[in-house]
């Protein structure tokens, strides 16, 4: 069985390293980011535009799911993960904290960059597979970076939250778009 790598660094790192992300409710945001990212090999700045999307940053935001599923912190950890977290020790309280929030968020950001690569699907599928959703998420990601700085260009504008009708048929042309973003590799921010 592959490990993940959340599992992984938690093995490695031990129960010590795990509550140490507990126990450090003081460390600043910003510095949970950057350690996060580099302990999990993500993008600092894709990381932080997740946290501007999924919450503004807010620490103690919960928001529930018309699925009955909730999103906790600042990361937007949905309850569909606790049963892995909490193997580890993390529960839905941990989450509130801005440390092991970040550090989770990493974890999954990164689990879904090694399922689906390097790419803006791959940081789609942070939120969602479902080419529609990671469509919509990856525009957020997008213009969050626009805000922050970090991309030049224009802001685009985000499809609703729901689809109104099922999807068109793609056409060649659509598909091929399609199929280029979901392989276009993240250069921009390497």
């Amino acid at each position: 069985m592959r490990l993940s790598g959340f599992q992984i660094s938690l093995r490695h790192a031990g129960t010590a390293l795990a509550l140490a992300f507990i126990s450090m409710p003081s460390m600043a945001a910003d510095q949970c980011i950057a350690n996060a990212a580099t302990f999990h090999g993500v993008n600092m700045d894709i990381l932080r535009a997740i946290m501007r999307v999924e919450s503004g940053f807010n620490p103690g935001v919960m928001s529930r799911n018309s699925n009955s599923t909730v999103d906790y912190g600042m990361g937007g950890i949905n309850t569909v993960h606790l049963p892995e977290l909490q193997k580890h020790g993390i529960t839905k309280s941990a989450l509130l904290d801005p440390c092991v929030n970040t550090y989770v968020a990493a974890w999954h950001l990164r689990k879904k960059m090694n399922q689906f690569g390097n790419t803006w699907f791959g940081i789609g599928a942070y939120h969602s597979a479902t080419p529609y959703y990671n469509e919509r998420y990856q525009i957020l990601i997008q213009n969050a970076l626009v805000d922050m700085g970090i991309l030049v260009g224009k802001k685009r504008s985000v499809p609703p939250l729901k689809q109104s009708s099922p999807a068109p048929k793609l056409g060649t042309a659509a598909k091929d778009h399609a199929i280029a973003a979901i392989n276009s590799p993240m250069t921009v921010l390497d």
